[in-house]
């Protein structure tokens, strides 16, 4: 999507510096991915002592709980 933002040229340039991307909005993308990740891992670990998780269950079962969790993706390893 285009979209036109009024953004200061200070903070495009600590983005990129930050991200260490030279095109402006790869920094930008890289930025606001990275933004979303870490609200994602705070808002797990807001539910550190609140989820009783059972061992046994299998990674369907775990999968439907953790859907109500925007963009978050679990995998199994074996």
């Amino acid at each position: 999507m285009r979209v036109t933002l009024n953004i200061p040229d200070d903070l495009i340039s600590e983005v990129q510096k930050a991200t260490d991307e030279k095109s402006r909005t790869k920094a930008i993308i890289k930025a606001m991915e990275e933004f979303i990740r870490h609200k994602k891992i705070k808002e797990l670990i807001s539910l550190r002592g609140k989820v009783k998780i059972d061992h046994n269950l299998s990674i369907f079962t775990l999968d439907k709980h953790f859907q109500q969790i925007p963009g978050l993706k679990l995998f199994c390893i074996s």
